[in-house]
């Protein structure tokens, strides 16, 4: 797909997509009434005015209720009113995307070894839970696609993170998945790698892509522009008003990761930011909902 397609259908889906999230609010400059100079709203993720919250995201689910990347921590992450299940992706060795966050399943389970290194018939005998309580012993590692079919049941959108180095063919698995699964307008993919991401773009520039920095780009609007984007996710302690302003006013969106205190949301809620990842999922959507304008 040429380049000019792949901005024809990106902000085609932008128009669409938008309007699903509206409650935070148009943005603006700062100033009262003043609307930035483009009007290319960020896909799924709608820009906010300076001290409105936007949007309210669990890290790994809610995983300081139950383990993280697991289908339990997502559905507590749904069941809470997180604007997106943030989530990891890994492939097995026989290629299937499994949700984990680290390279290895030696944290997160009974299991050791590279996730890369075992099929997938190994990894979902791995038990998932028992680290975090014993309660959650016998937890399984999901399978994305499984996490797919929860979203198509619930309604609820998702943010799959693509590894760094993933092949065009890699990278298409996953949006083969949500693609059939209907889920393009519910989908951010984000990623490290601004690589995966334009693969995305080319693969189906509908699903609307992130990028993931924990330092900032000399010109962080050419960085997003290089995978076709619609947001930056910087570390939350990259982030400051002129940032959230130069990139609002290149019509991308700004969510940084991972802050935990209402200290630090309240100051991303002042600097304008679009939303917010944390750990603490129960506590952010309730802040999220009492400061939305």
């Amino acid at each position: 797909m040429s380049p000019t397609r792949v901005r024809l259908a990106a902000v085609t889906a932008a128009v669409s997509l938008t309007a699903a999230l509206t409650a935070c609010g148009p943005a603006t400059d700062g100033a009262p009434g003043a609307s930035v100079s483009q009007p290319a709203a960020a896909g799924p993720i709608p820009l906010v005015r300076p001290g409105c919250a936007g949007l309210a995201i669990g890290h790994r689910g809610a995983p300081r209720e139950a383990p993280e990347d697991t289908l339990p921590s997502e559905r507590r992450s749904q069941r809470l009113g997180s604007d997106y299940l943030e989530l990891d992706l890994h492939l097995t060795k026989d290629g299937v995307p499994v949700v984990m966050h680290d390279d290895t399943v030696d944290r997160t389970t009974d299991g050791t070894g590279p996730v890369s290194d075992l099929s997938l018939a190994q990894v979902e005998r791995l038990d998932a839970g028992s680290w975090f309580s014993r309660s959650y012993a016998g937890t399984r590692v999901p399978t994305f696609a499984r996490i797919v079919r929860f979203a198509q049941r619930t309604g609820v959108r998702i943010m799959p993170e693509l590894k760094a180095g993933w092949t065009r063919a890699q990278v298409k698995i996953v949006v083969d998945l949500i693609e059939k699964a209907h889920l393009v307008s519910h989908t951010v993919l984000q990623s490290f790698d601004p690589q995966a991401l334009a693969y995305a773009a080319d693969l189906a520039p509908q699903i609307a892509r992130a990028g993931l920095v924990t330092r900032l780009p000399a010109d962080p609007v050419a960085y997003v522009r290089s995978f076709h984007g619609q947001a930056l996710l910087p570390a939350y302690a990259l982030v400051d008003a002129r940032l959230v302003r130069r990139l609002h006013t290149a019509g991308i969106a700004v969510i940084p990761w991972v802050a935990d205190t209402t200290t630090a949301w309240d100051r991303l809620r002042a600097d304008g930011v679009d939303g917010i990842m944390s750990n603490e999922t129960a506590d952010l959507v309730a802040w999220t909902r009492a400061h939305r304008c």
